[in-house]
């Protein structure tokens, strides 16, 4: 075999002939190193990547061999190892860029030392040619590291200076190994996304075609860039020794190893020339659309479903899933082989109940006649959680709560308030304060809203049981007002921690502090019973005078005392004068932005009135009026009858 790559000239013009149908198979580097012993710098159209000279890339007289690749070891192959931090890097171009399909880059590596550093790489095209510190950009990248003892390597493949794939299998140093990387154009072709896939093989079976079953694989997004196909492509392959990123990913040592046969085609037969694989056998394939399922970090008692569609080819019989159990179920436990081997495949659903808590793992089995059984590890982590029904419940625990513990409300709760500190939450049990300094919610809520399954910490501080949100509660189920909870003041006196953070209304409430509302607190009191009634900042009654009497509704902001906090102005009903009649419907009385307006039939005496009583307007009106007032709320009489309105 290794006499065909001499006629490296004849090869050449082959190549050339086939770049002039992209969509045919094409054998885009075949490099053998046959060439003197010593630097290959500049042999074979080997150019620097950079300007760096230590320890020259050498070509040395000891071939490789593997069985189905390159059975003789004949001729000559590299050896690359820096011992300093940066060692010379060198690069060879394909005669044609490749553009779509597939790329298959082939190797013999025999290692000597494991490295941290990627050794080899595929680069897309550069605009000034390639030439002696002038190169495109890597996109696939390739790292032999130390396994689990020093006489091991684990491979890792990388695209771009950013995450890698390890392999889960090791490899014996000074053993000649088959290295395959498969790079897969996907997407957008103009567009240096994150669509493509990069597959390692390490040893693969070569007696039936392309395997299945891989040593590692990169795909999807959050591996870095992959390479604009058009009209840039795939260009060149670089043999690196030692890096110019300071990355912690790709630190500067490159392992010590012997390389020979570099073959890069667009289809894996071509890798194989001269007939030395097998031809193609229909063997039964079932091919999962992953490799590992991620069910996520569910907290107990979740229920979290994932879909893996999955397709076969040339099988005798139906498939069997098996090798989960418990709190992982699969929606079928047998897919017909005409599911699976349709054009759009079966789509098998897995179903967690969680339960055990912390890290857990089952291997989903996919087994069919003649097949090899495929195995897909499916991971997650329980989070455990204590679950509550309501908020008595959850107050209930409160107390002997630790900072670690988390607790989800289960059932549904309404929100009664929202301040900048706190959103207030009940439902027909109890009440709590929301604290969210974490700035977890994400979601704008409004008073009125219904939600469900908060999920949190909970603790008691202040004379407050608070709630500490750890992920966002989501949208609201619907919105609705709620209605507060109508007692008395003696009532909250006697069991104030029954009312905390609830919305509550006291009726026939008598102010004994005078004045207009500031932030300070007031003094309030009802049959004997004496309370506060506090302001909450930005309140939009602070300035109004404060009336003598009023029925009130609020937020009882106390476990330990009465502490009653009106949500905004409207919470403030002043009540009616004695031996004043409440207006009739008739009556054409409403207001608009500082304006109250007033029409009547007859010519009618209008009297305006502010919450203390006194007369602010008296004026004969016939027809329509409108009077200038600050927002507040006001009494008119008209005539014998009177009715209260707000001018906002």
């Amino acid at each position: 075999m290794r006499k065909i790559y001499a006629l490296q000239s004849i090869l050449i013009a082959l190549i050339c002939c086939l770049f002039t149908n992209p969509a045919k198979a094409e054998v885009a580097f075949l490099e053998s190193f046959d060439y003197p012993a010593g630097n290959l710098y500049q042999q074979g159209d080997w150019v620097r990547y950079a300007g760096h000279t230590v320890n020259p890339i050498q070509v040395v007289n000891t071939p490789l061999s593997y069985p189905g690749y390159q059975d003789e070891a004949s001729g000559k192959a590299v050896k690359i190892g820096s011992t300093s931090a940066q060692g010379e890097d060198l690069q060879k171009p394909f005669p044609h860029s490749i553009t779509e399909g597939n790329i298959y880059v082939g190797a013999l590596m025999n290692f000597e030392a494991p490295g941290t550093n990627y050794f080899l790489t595929l680069t897309d095209s550069t605009a000034t040619g390639f030439k002696d510190g002038s190169s495109g950009s890597e996109k696939l990248r390739l790292i032999a590291t130390e396994g689990s003892s020093a006489e091991k390597i684990k491979f890792q493949i990388g695209r771009g200076n950013t995450t890698v794939i390890t392999t889960e299998e090791e490899f014996d140093l000074n053993t000649t190994l088959l290295v395959i990387l498969k790079y897969e154009f996907k997407g957008d072709l103009n567009y240096a996304g994150t669509d493509d896939d990069i597959t390692l093989f390490v040893n693969p079976d070569l007696s039936a075609g392309e395997p299945t079953n891989y040593s590692a694989k990169l795909s999807g997004s959050n591996y870095g860039s992959d390479i604009a196909a058009k009209p840039r492509g795939a260009k060149s392959l670089q043999l690196k020794q030692g890096a110019t990123s300071s990355s912690a990913i790709f630190p500067k040592t490159c392992p010590v190893v012997t390389i020979d046969q570099l073959r890069v085609t667009t289809t894996w037969e071509e890798l194989f020339p001269g007939g030395d694989v097998p031809p193609a056998i229909d063997k039964p394939t079932i091919i999962p659309q992953k490799n590992t399922i991620d069910m996520g970090y569910p907290f107990s008692e979740d229920i979290v479903t994932q879909t893996i569609n999955i397709k076969a080819e040339h099988l005798t019989g139906d498939i069997t899933v098996g090798g989960i159990s418990g709190e992982l179920q699969a929606s079928a436990t047998t897919i017909t082989k005409e599911e699976a081997m349709s054009e759009e495949g079966f789509d098998l659903t897995l179903t967690l109940t969680a339960n055990a808590e912390g890290g857990q793992s089952q291997t989903l089995t996919l087994s069919s006649e003649g097949a090899e059984t495929v195995s897909i590890p499916v991971t997650w982590y329980t989070t455990p959680v204590i679950n509550v029904e309501n908020l008595a419940e959850l107050r209930e625990l409160v107390a002997t709560a630790t900072e670690y513990d988390l607790f989800r409300i289960k059932n549904e709760v309404a929100i009664s308030h929202i301040t900048k500190d706190n959103i207030y939450i009940q439902d027909e049990t109890s009440a709590f304060a929301i604290s969210d300094v974490s700035e977890m919610l994400t979601t704008t809520y409004t008073s009125g809203d219904r939600i469900k399954n908060l999920i949190g910490n909970a603790t008691k501080a202040f004379g407050q049981s608070l709630f500490y949100p750890i992920m966002d509660f989501g949208a609201p189920i619907r919105n609705e007002a709620v209605e507060p909870t109508v007692t008395t003041l003696a009532q909250m006196q006697a069991t104030p921690v029954n009312y905390e953070s609830r919305l509550v209304r006291v009726n026939d409430v008598t102010f004994l502090t005078t004045g207009t509302f500031s932030t300070s607190q007031i003094d309030i009191e009802q049959e004997g019973t004496t309370a506060k009634l506090s302001i909450f900042a930005n309140s939009d009654f602070i300035g109004n005078e404060i009336p003598a009497k009023a029925d009130l509704i609020g937020i009882s902001r106390s476990s330990s005392n009465i502490n009653i906090a009106p949500r905004s102005s409207e919470d403030i009903i002043v009540n009616i004068p004695d031996g004043i009649e409440s207006v009739s419907a008739a009556d054409k009385v409403w207001s608009t932005h500082n304006t109250l307006h007033v029409a009547t039939v007859a010519p009618q005496t209008i009297e305006i009135f502010n919450i203390l009583g006194k007369q602010i307007v008296r004026q004969e009106v016939s027809g329509e009026a409108s009077f200038a007032l600050p927002g507040g709320v006001y009494l008119v009489k008209i005539g014998a009858q009177t009715g209260k309105y707000i001018v906002k």
